[in-house]
């Protein structure tokens, strides 16, 4: 039975879409006509399903991956480029160009200042804190003490560097040691005394020393209380630090890593983000200190605080959150007994 329902429903597909002995012109033509069409719509057909197949491939592909880990090559940020974002240069340290003074072959910045006295050498700045005043360099470490930059008498004096250290327009001191009187009132170089914090440190890591010659930005790297020799005993005490005393490495690195050593392990606290290496120019700020004997003048001790200059093209950020408490900071006797510390001197 379905045998002649199969051949009579062949037989009726062939009848409509085959020519037929018999059939007139009109007939074939129609029926050309229509296997053109049959052909045209399975064509279609079958591209469209190709098209959806792609696409349907496509999308699959472009699906994140679950529960799977991404190839290295996918998983790999587009920030592994040579050359860093735009955003990135705003962030690398690079130094001004100086613009001299044709006549006094220093910065135009300096003009009025050195007009008032040729000994200015510098300016000192850091941001949200009273630290911002010139610096001065005599022919001793004694004068500016209790003279003003206008060299009127005055007990506050004002900053100045280290007679020793050399600021030129080619070279500059491997450190600079800088002088300064704290007032009780914070101003001069009391904030110098705040660095004690970790959390003072946290809040301004970063400091200016512009020369006559350039300018420079410094990050802090230290920070700590020291007892100088003064000559008034024979022979220094182990836990005196004339830090004042180094001023050029000589080209030896020993000496320079010596120095960096004994200042670490003085420090308040320390920084790991901000390294120190032979070759890098350093500041030292350096004032009288007030904690341990503090109606005594003069006074053996000082506070002090150091920083390194920018290198070329490095990052001027500072990671703050890194910087932590130095737990066995090295003290001297007099500090150590007067708060019940543990004596390493004993």
């Amino acid at each position: 039975m379905r045998t002649q329902e199969t051949k009579k429903g062949g037989s009726f597909l062939t009848r409509i879409f085959i020519p037929q002995k018999g059939d007139t012109s009109r007939q074939i033509a129609g029926k050309i006509i229509a296997d053109a069409a049959v052909l045209l719509i399975l064509a279609a057909l079958v591209a469209g399903g190709l098209v959806i197949h792609k696409y349907s491939r496509n999308s699959e592909l472009q699906e994140p991956a679950k529960n799977y880990p991404q190839p290295e090559s996918m998983a790999t940020s587009s920030r592994t480029e040579s050359v860093p974002p735009e955003e990135d240069f705003e962030n690398l340290y690079m130094p001004e160009t100086p613009v001299l003074n044709p006549e006094l072959g220093i910065l135009d910045d300096f003009t009025e200042l050195y007009e008032t006295n040729p000994d200015v050498v510098g300016y000192l700045r850091i941001p949200g804190t009273p630290i911002d005043t010139a610096v001065v360099q005599g022919e001793d470490n004694v004068y500016y003490l209790d003279h003003t930059i206008e060299k009127t008498y005055n007990a506050f004096g004002v900053p100045y560097a280290d007679y020793r250290a050399r600021i030129e327009k080619d070279y500059q001191s491997d450190n600079i040691t800088i002088y300064g009187h704290a007032a009780r009132d914070g101003s001069l170089f009391g904030a110098v005394k705040e660095y004690s914090d970790v959390e003072y440190y946290r809040e301004h890591p970063v400091l200016t020393f512009d020369t006559i010659h350039g300018k420079a930005q410094y990050k802090v790297v230290a920070a700590f209380l020291a007892r100088v020799y003064t000559g008034s005993s024979p022979t220094m005490h182990p836990e005196e630090f004339n830090y004042h005393m180094f001023v050029e490495a000589e080209g030896n690195s020993a000496d320079f890593d010596q120095f960096m050593e004994d200042v670490y392990k003085r420090s308040y606290w320390i920084n790991e983000d901000v390294d120190v290496s032979f070759g890098d120019k350093l500041i030292t700020l350096s004032t009288c200190d007030s904690e341990i004997n503090a109606f005594a003048a003069p006074t053996d001790y000082r506070r002090v605080l150091i920083a390194r200059r920018m290198r070329q093209g490095e990052n001027m950020n500072v990671d703050v959150s890194k910087a932590v408490a130095n737990e066995d900071m090295i003290m001297p006797k007099a500090w150590q007994d007067k708060f019940g510390k543990e004596n390493p001197y004993k």
